[in-house]
């Protein structure tokens, strides 16, 4: 299998959107939000960074950051399922690619749903916090999580 990283395309963006894992659709909903608006957002963004990783030419997940502030932006990756079946290549690629995102942050967030086990083991393996206190939306369980520059 050939895998690589590269800068996303609207092209990417648009097959992730129209197959993304269920996981990541329920909590886009929750947020009123929908999987193609979501992926396409960072295009009409001058202050974002995008990368898709592909297994064999296959575009399986999009990610990156859109800055909100000086030193501070949104981190954000959905997915399809085929992204997790290499779970080691894809905790390895994406701790390089989230370090390097975060070279101008000194911060950086989101939220994610706490029913969401892949995603949340994955940020742990990023190196991100929680915060303690839970939001709800739509019956859904969602924490903060952080990530901040190591000096």
């Amino acid at each position: 299998m050939i895998i690589e990283v590269r800068p996303s395309t609207e092209k990417d963006a648009k097959y992730i959107g129209n197959n993304m894992r269920m996981e990541d659709i329920i909590e886009l909903d929750a947020c009123n939000t929908r999987p193609m608006d979501s992926v396409m957002y960072p295009f009409t963004c001058t202050n974002a960074q995008t990368f898709t990783l592909f297994y064999d030419k296959e575009p399986v997940l999009i990610g990156g950051t859109v800055g909100e502030s000086i030193g501070i932006a949104r981190l954000w990756m959905l997915a399809t399922d085929k992204a997790y079946t290499k779970p080691m290549k894809l905790a390895l690629l994406s701790r390089k690619y989230v370090d390097f995102l975060q070279q101008p942050y000194e911060y950086m967030y989101n939220y994610v749903h706490t029913g969401n086990d892949k995603a949340v083991k994955l940020l742990k393996h990023l190196r991100c916090t929680f915060d303690s206190a839970i939001t709800k939306n739509k019956n859904l369980s969602f924490v903060k999580f952080s990530r901040c520059k190591k000096h």
